[in-house]
This record gives C-alpha cells, structure tokens and sequence, in this order.
C-alpha cells in the first residue's frame, strides 16, 4: 500500500489540475529524472537503485519512493509511490525545484502546497487501520 503523488509541469504551472490540457505539458527526459533521483538521494543521505531508466528506487531514513517514469521519451508525468513513516518532503521540493514542477497528492487530488500540511498522515492512518485495524 502506497501514497502516490505525481510530477507534472505546464508552461503556467498555474492552472487547476482539471484544466491541464496535454499541449501545454512540458514533458522530462528520463535521463534528468535519474540524474536528479540521485541528487535527492545524496542530498537526503538516501541509496538510489535503478538499472534502467524506467524504474527508480530510493530508500531513505523511513521513508521509500518507487519512481514510475516508464519507457516513453519523453516523459510528461512522473507517479511516485512513497512508503513509511516519513514523508520524503526533502525529496518532493528538491524535484519541484530542480525541474519547476508541481506536485499531485493523489490521496487528495490537489497540488501540495509545502506550506499546508499534504495528505500523507491521512494515508498514513487509513494504512495503519487496514494493516493492523487500528
């Protein structure tokens, strides 16, 4: 069970996520989604695994993200799978910084706002029930 988000970027980055329409995507190269995994590995002392540009692993101090970036070129979204106790917020900021993109918390539907609280500690709790009925 995870808790996905999704990269994205449009040439305002300011619309509403029900307004993006596809010509105004601005897609990643998988190359640069790889190399800037592994500066967000070293920036957050984490070890990032891949042995393809598909599929990206990073395990953190709590925390775990499955970065789907897929095998089209070039890549117009990016879903990521996060698992554990900690929110890998470090890593969240550094590819919205890196990359200008904006973030999807699919558990709300909304883009985050590192300012606000996101939804990882809903999903947190709603994991927590499934796996041990709390």
């Amino acid at each position: 069970m995870s808790w996905d988000v999704v990269f994205t970027r449009t040439k305002t980055n300011s619309e509403r996520l029900d307004e993006i329409e596809e010509e105004n995507i601005i897609p990643f190269s998988r190359q640069a989604l790889v190399d800037e995994a592994e500066k967000a590995a070293a920036l957050t002392n984490a070890e990032c695994l891949y042995s393809d540009l598909s599929f990206v692993n990073m395990e953190g101090s709590g925390w775990s993200i499955e970065f789907y970036i897929g095998d089209a070129e070039p890549v117009q979204s990016v879903m990521l799978a996060v698992r554990g106790e900690k929110e890998p917020t470090e890593v969240f900021r550094h590819f919205a910084q890196a990359f200008n993109a904006r973030i999807v918390d699919c558990g709300t539907g909304d883009f985050m706002d590192f300012s606000k609280p996101s939804g990882f500690e809903d999903w947190k709790a709603y994991r927590n029930q499934m796996i041990n009925g709390e």
